[in-house]
């Protein structure tokens, strides 16, 4: 048997037909709910959702509980799921990239789903700043004798 034959022959049996991954579902402040499980290779955002729904993740996103006691269909589900994506009011992600309900997962994928920011945190911070001013905020706190504000 050919080489090239031999190490295809060995890599498709060695391939994994589940992966291994990861939801964190975080609803506000300091309330995470996370799930480990196998799904089929090629699964999708929304499949991995629907499962980890199955398995007892509820989702609170406002108004919005989404449970799989609630859920009618599958149809029904991702409806509800694109409006709120869509609505800014979910947002997903794969470890830290943002992803749609489409996205395939990979072998070990952390999903994150979180309310989406009202505010960037890069704004908010330079607004606290200001506000705080130069003398007693964090590096600034300490001047040498003699020196310039913010060195």
């Amino acid at each position: 048997m050919p080489l090239s034959n031999a190490l295809s022959k060995c890599m498709s049996n060695n391939a994994p037909e589940t992966v291994g991954i990861e939801v964190i579902c975080a609803h506000g402040f300091r309330s995470v709910a996370e799930q480990h499980f196998q799904v089929p290779v090629g699964t999708t955002v929304f499949q991995a959702l629907q499962k980890a729904l199955q398995m007892g993740l509820v989702l609170e996103i406002g108004p919005v509980v989404l449970q799989a006691r609630g859920e009618g269909s599958a149809e029904v589900l991702q409806l509800k799921l694109e409006e709120l994506v869509q609505s800014a009011q979910l947002f997903l992600s794969v470890w830290g990239e943002p992803c749609g309900l489409e996205t395939q997962l990979e072998h070990n994928a952390r999903l994150e789903l979180t309310k989406a920011l009202r505010v960037d945190p890069k704004v908010a911070r330079r607004e606290r700043f200001k506000k705080q001013g130069t003398k007693g905020a964090g590096l600034f706190a300490k001047i040498r004798d003699g020196a310039k504000a913010g060195y």
